[in-house]
């Protein structure tokens, strides 16, 4: 793992190709492919975001949705598009009859880079108030706490890979916070603001996923 991925400068229209152990090996003139990305968690787009999680319900080859705003990296961009894959984690203590959301993993590509979206110590009862959005606060050491999975803290994080580089950008803690509501064993809706890697990089954004792997069953809590 690197501390930083060379990715391409997004705020302009010129891509620089970079390979993370060679150095620079190249770069051409293109208009960024993020001037075509929409925001899909506004008002404005929720028709456009509402479509994309139907047609992955509907049979098409998708996870869900996702779209974020901000800076990653010192780096402004959008993206909004389909999950490629999505998975739930929950605990069940032995002994335990009912089981607790532990995490939530989603992950898909965006025009430069594949990430993964990880959301570690959601808390809440399987099967019990999944129609009701949750407020958590993000706090980077959610989950050492001693009752995680019975607080309204989560741990929130951004892996991002590109040409074999990678950078897992955790957010802040105390920069934001996450809305959650499980609709369904095989659905949840959810927001996001906070500051990933560093305090100037802002990110807003929302998903819906469908996982499209069996869930996870834990003894014991993510630490």
């Amino acid at each position: 793992m690197v501390d930083r991925i060379a990715w391409s400068s997004i705020a302009i229209a010129s891509l620089a190709i970079v390979a993370p152990t060679a150095g620079c090996v190249g770069s051409f003139s293109a208009p960024s492919a993020y001037q075509s990305q929409e925001y899909l968690c506004d008002s404005q787009h929720a028709a456009d975001f509402q479509a994309l999680a139907d047609g992955c319900v509907g049979g098409m080859h998708c996870a869900g949705v996702f779209s974020l705003t901000g800076s990653m990296q010192s780096t402004p961009l959008t993206f909004g598009g389909t999950l490629a894959n999505a998975q739930y984690f929950v605990v069940q203590m032995p002994g335990a009859t009912m089981q607790q959301w532990d995490q939530a993993k989603m992950s898909g590509a965006s025009p430069y880079f594949d990430f993964i979206f990880h959301a570690v110590s959601i808390g809440g009862d399987v099967g019990q108030d999944e129609t009701t959005t949750r407020m958590l606060t993000i706090n980077s050491a959610a989950p050492s706490a001693t009752n995680s999975l019975g607080d309204t803290a989560v741990q929130v994080g951004q892996l991002l890979e590109v040409g074999g580089a990678s950078a897992d950008l955790l957010a802040l803690s105390n920069s934001g916070t996450m809305t959650l509501t499980m609709l369904s064993p095989t659905e949840a809706r959810g927001t996001f603001h906070g500051e990933f890697g560093n305090a100037n990089d802002v990110v807003d954004g929302c998903f819906d996923m469908f996982p499209t792997m069996p869930t996870g069953v834990n003894p014991a809590p993510s630490r």
